[in-house]
């Protein structure tokens, strides 16, 4: 199945979402999106996201939608696609669009894992096990 045929899909069963406090944001969102944002070309800022989603009469705050919205469409394969450095969020279309979006979740994990390995390298000098 296609990206897009995932995210109409969406809009109309939102599966294991269905029952969560945020489904009718999450479903706002990929509308949203599916107007405005599809492919890489045509990304947007995640606070117009978010002002739109307020406008709509939601009360959500963009580090509430990233945790309980964004993080569990992507867990589900609703997949928001986003490059740092870009204007902000899309929708995937194409392949490029995808490994876009890998290489820039690869890249914020190798962040992480730098960051991980400091704090390590404390703890070890602290004396602390961490395993």
């Amino acid at each position: 199945m296609q990206f897009i045929d995932r995210y109409k899909k969406f809009q109309h069963d939102q599966g294991k979402l269905k029952d969560s406090k945020y489904a009718s944001i999450m479903v706002e969102t990929i509308s949203f999106l599916l107007d405005n944002a599809v492919g890489l070309d045509n990304a947007i800022p995640t606070d117009k996201i978010i002002k739109h989603l307020q406008s709509k009469g939601f009360k959500i705050k963009k580090e509430t939608w990233q945790i309980r919205v964004l993080g569990p469409l992507r867990d589900n394969g609703i997949y928001i696609g986003s490059k740092r450095g870009t204007s902000g969020m899309f929708l995937i279309k194409t392949k490029d669009d995808a490994l876009t979006t890998r290489t820039s979740i690869y890249n914020r994990m190798l962040v992480e894992q730098r960051r991980k390995k400091k704090l390590e390298k404390i703890m070890d000098e602290m004396g602390w096990d961490y395993s």
